[in-house]
């Protein structure tokens, strides 16, 4: 019978120990977990592309895009992140429907694109109001001008011909200003303005014609390209 007791009681007391291990743990993940881990950041969001200077006067109007960003934070515990970002915007865009010799349709296709990636370098100051968390950015990168051709058959639906009819690719950098709106641990909205210069560069543009010939439809410019962005997406943190 004292045995048992013994027994128990020493149980008990590996269990009162056990729950104040769990509890310093839990105090210690919470506390002190931000500060023994340096975090990453997934991104992803729609962009709008407003070109300006020489580049707005020979693109009209807005293009619409995308852009993903894997960033890491640069230590435990620091305000500063970096990685890689990489966006597309179509600069334009045409669909000629011709027939071939043997009397099939065909959708004569030819687009103006865009494909960019840049080093980020992103700082969150101490300036935190309730959910939301402004940050800077800075972006220095390379971006590539392209034009695709291509003839697509409805009946087959089959694509042939695809071909890149001019290439080119520019130096780009500028900064960013924008806001984290906290959604939870793990999860935030993004909303960001990012003013940015690229060199000189050869890129199609539409002219308004209606030719044959979807190419012929492009005027070939020659400037510099830059523009202001504007991003809303969402921000994860592992």
């Amino acid at each position: 019978m004292r045995l048992l007791i013994i027994m128990t009681l020493i149980f008990l007391q590996f269990l009162i120990l056990n729950k104040s291990a769990v509890a310093q743990d839990e105090d210690y993940s919470e506390e002190e977990y931000a500060e023994s881990y340096a975090a990453w950041m997934f991104e992803a969001s729609y962009t709008l592309f407003d070109p300006i200077n020489t580049f707005g006067r020979a693109v009209e109007g807005a293009k619409s895009g995308f852009n993903i960003s894997v960033l890491k934070q640069a230590k435990p515990g620091s305000d500063m992140f970096f990685g890689l970002s990489g966006y597309y915007t179509q600069l334009g865009n045409d669909v000629q429907e011709n027939v071939t010799s043997q009397g099939e349709a065909v959708d004569d296709i030819a687009s103006s694109n865009v494909l960019g990636f840049d080093f980020t370098l992103r700082y969150y100051p101490d300036l935190v109001f309730g959910i939301v968390e402004p940050f800077v950015e800075a972006h220095l990168g390379t971006r590539f001008y392209y034009t695709i051709t291509k003839s697509y058959f409805p009946v087959f639906d089959e694509t042939i011909d695809y071909r890149a009819n001019e290439t080119n690719s520019s130096l780009a950098y500028g900064f960013g200003l924008g806001t984290h709106v906290v959604i939870d641990e793990s999860w935030a909205l993004n909303f960001k303005c990012s003013y940015q210069l690229a060199n000189i560069a050869r890129y199609y543009v539409k002219n308004g014609e209606n030719n044959v010939d979807p190419l012929e439809n492009f005027d070939l410019e020659f400037s510099s390209t830059d523009w202001i962005r504007y991003d809303i997406g969402v921000s994860f943190i592992f």
